[in-house]
This record gives C-alpha cells, sequence and structure tokens, in this order.
C-alpha cells in the first residue's frame, strides 16, 4: 500500500513542477566574444611580429631538408611490442 501511495504523490506532485529555463552559458558567450575580437582585430597589436633573417632562412633549410627523406610505409615498426 505505501508504495502505491509514494507513487501517486510523485505523480501528483510532477504535474504541478513548472520546468526551468535553461541557465545561460557564460562559458559560450564569453568564448564567443574573445572569437569575435579575433575575427575583427579589435585588440590586435600593431606590432609586425617577423623572425629575423637568420632564423628565417633557418626554417626554409629545414624544411627543404626534410623532403630529401623518403616517406616509411609505416610508422610502427613491425617488431614493436608493447
Amino acid at each position: 500500500m505505501i508504495p502505491y501511495l509514494l507513487l501517486l504523490f510523485m505523480v501528483a506532485a510532477s504535474d504541478t513542477v513548472v520546468a526551468a529555463e535553461p541557465a545561460p552559458d557564460p562559458f559560450g558567450q564569453q568564448t564567443r566574444r574573445w572569437l569575435e575580437l579575433q575575427r575583427n582585430q579589435a585588440e590586435a597589436s600593431p606590432h609586425r611580429d617577423r623572425l629575423l633573417p637568420e632564423a628565417t632562412a633557418e626554417a626554409k633549410r629545414r624544411a627543404v631538408e626534410s623532403f630529401a627523406h623518403p616517406v616509411p610505409e609505416r610508422y610502427i615498426k613491425p617488431d614493436f611490442k608493447e
């Protein structure tokens, strides 16, 4: 009898509960604001950040040198054991 009364009470109480509005997503809003700032360059620095000529030459040299090695068929060795 008690389980029946408990079930009856739960059903009656569920009809009177009003669905709550979902809380605003502060993290999503903040992320959208940051993305908008980046998109519009609203907070962009006037300073142009450039590499030194030596660093640029070294980066180009490494990039060209990386093509000197053949691409392996597999990246995992067949004798690799866990």
